[in-house]
């Protein structure tokens, strides 16, 4: 059964891929120069997706973790970005 799921939908439909709790789930979305990539994770049981900022498609391998998202442990069910650094 899936962990993770994710769609991406562009001028030639939509496409839906699934991930488990071992393999997690990577999306990289970029221009010609900036891009952004989230990788989702089970870290001990817990949804967690950390958030890059990439040189897009010409800019090779530069990836700079700008934060996360997962649940807050003070008000359960709710979604925080927790910015890097």
């Amino acid at each position: 059964m899936a962990r993770f799921y994710s769609s991406l939908r562009a001028d030639r439909g939509e496409v839906t891929k699934a991930g488990t709790a071992k393999s997690g789930l990577v999306g990289h979305v970029r221009g010609w120069n900036v891009g952004v990539e989230v990788v989702a994770r089970d870290v001990d049981g817990a949804d967690v997706f950390y958030i890059y900022v990439t040189k897009g498609s010409e800019g090779g391998a530069y990836a700079q973790r700008i934060g996360s998202v997962k649940l807050d442990t003070v008000f359960p069910f709710a979604p925080v970005f927790i910015p890097e650094g």
